[in-house]
């Protein structure tokens, strides 16, 4: 099996310098992370949950389907694609599952470099 295919995870820590991603767009390793990432940032009901998530708060599904006015099914769809992404951790407890965002404190901006090799 060749490499690309086997590249599933995201691994954003590797890429991260001073606060930005930087993804070299022609390097094919990275095919999967920019397709991952203009997939999941395409979505603007994801980006308003990040934008909201970017505070340091933790926040349960309920509560962001009352504020997005959505219901919590739509609501979780976008979590979980957010969350498969790992741009956002989850964890249980007895009055729900609270979201937070993962990236905040890493990624300030994304850069593609479309240079060749």
């Amino acid at each position: 099996m060749n490499k690309l295919a086997e590249m599933d995870e995201i691994d954003y820590k590797k890429n991260i310098k001073d606060g930005v991603l930087y993804l070299r767009l022609l390097d094919p390793p990275n095919f999967p992370k920019i397709r991952e990432i203009a997939r999941i940032l395409s979505g603007l009901m994801r980006l308003k949950i990040l934008f909201l998530l970017d505070s340091d708060r933790e926040h349960y599904n309920k509560k962001l389907s009352e504020f997005f006015n959505r219901s919590p099914r739509t609501i979780r769809y976008h979590l979980n694609q957010l969350k498969k992404a790992g741009l956002i951790s989850t964890h249980r407890q007895k009055n729900g599952r609270f979201y937070k965002k993962v990236i905040t404190q890493d990624i300030t901006k994304i850069v593609i470099d479309l240079s060749p090799l």
